[in-house]
């Protein structure tokens, strides 16, 4: 699937995304508790490069160069922090950069794993061209929420959103992958449901 989507760099460095590959991760069995997977998972936060959500009315959904802390809690409650606050551009900056208005570069995002559909986890491949012309290829895992309900709780520079899928990047795929199982095995020992059919009142 191609797409001609940009995607806005916080120091303004466009990245245009080439292509997007799905791959299926293999469901892989595991003993860990609830609080072991979500220990391994924050033991892991280092190694997001971007995310991503559904912002809508803003320009870019996918932000880079982001440090993220992670505080979680046994009940599979994840909130991750950005380590250096972003502030507000200035209204100079603004001026000369009228994208900036349109950017929401997160500070803090929320999500509990017992809001998301244990099924709707996937991996996807992503390469981009840099304006250097370099080819670079990441790895994307998507965490949907049940009946694509927008509860991930994003908190940015320009307000709060809630949206129904948040996607955090990897530069490995395997790690991408271990990611993935551990979010999908969280979720379900998380209490985590499948899609539903919606009920018509006729």
């Amino acid at each position: 699937m191609k797409i001609n989507r940009c995607l806005a760099r916080p120091f303004f460095t466009m990245i245009c995304l080439l292509t997007i590959t799905s791959t299926n991760v293999m469901a892989q069995e595991s003993n860990a508790t609830l609080q072991e997977t979500v220990n391994w998972l924050k033991s892991k936060t280092d190694l997001i490069v971007a995310v991503g959500a559904h912002l809508p009315k803003l320009e870019s959904s996918m932000y880079y160069d982001i440090t993220f802390e992670l505080n979680s809690s046994g009940n599979g409650s994840f909130i991750w922090r950005n380590k250096e606050t972003p502030k507000k551009p200035s209204a100079v900056e603004r001026v000369n950069n009228p994208r900036l208005v349109k950017q929401n570069v997160p500070i803090e995002i929320a999500v509990s794993l017992s809001d998301l559909n244990p099924d709707k986890v996937e991996v996807s491949s992503v390469k981009s061209s840099t304006i250097m012309g370099d080819v670079m290829t990441w790895w994307q895992v998507k965490l949907l929420a049940t009946n694509a309900r927008p509860v991930i709780r994003w908190k940015g520079i320009e307000g709060d959103a809630k949206s129904e899928y948040l996607i955090l990047v990897f530069q490995e795929k395997d790690m991408a992958e271990r990611i993935a199982r551990a979010f999908r095995h969280g979720i379900k020992l998380s209490g985590g449901k499948t899609d539903t059919a919606v009920k018509e009142p006729f």
